[in-house]
């Protein structure tokens, strides 16, 4: 029953993210991946929660930069217990980005629903974080590994 809710809220949730930013988005070309991992000890407070990151960003000729920061759910329920966790998200920016600048680095915001029993899968819809008109694409991906359910305001904070 609670997968058949979280694969509702989620595909609800991806089509209205999708067609409230398509738009804003067309203005946008996709200039790399950022590909992140939750590593290390999870703070978890029920309604709150943090692990710790680390990220890979790779523009479009090659070049890498690395961030680290924090992700979880800042208002909802937790209830996960993960061994791994990855996410990946397409990078946009007006103009032509290049890795080495920190340019990613900032807050990004927005709904977030994860389900493992076993393996699992979640979807982020975050938005917000860096400057110089650069965006994260709307929905990430999330693969899991481990068991429990979270739902809730999700947070990605990238340095």
């Amino acid at each position: 029953m609670l997968k058949k809710i979280v694969t509702m809220f989620s595909f609800c949730l991806a089509v209205f993210v999708w067609s409230s930013v398509s738009h804003a988005a067309d203005e946008y070309v996709k200039i790399g991946i950022l590909k992140c991992i939750k590593s290390g000890k999870k703070v978890n407070i029920l309604i709150h929660s943090q692990y710790p990151i680390k990220c890979i960003f790779k523009d479009a000729s090659g070049g890498k930069e690395k961030y680290r920061g924090k992700t979880g759910i800042e208002l909802g329920l937790d209830l996960e217990s993960l061994k791994k966790a990855r996410m990946h998200f397409a990078v946009l920016a007006v103009g032509n980005l290049k890795a080495g600048s920190k340019s990613l680095a900032g807050k990004y915001i927005g709904g977030k629903v994860n389900v493992s029993i076993g393996l699992g899968a979640g979807v982020d819809a975050l938005v917000g974080g860096g400057s110089d008109h650069i965006a994260l694409q709307p929905i990430a991906l999330e693969a899991t590994k481990g068991f429990g359910a979270a739902a809730g305001v999700g947070f990605l904070e990238i340095h």
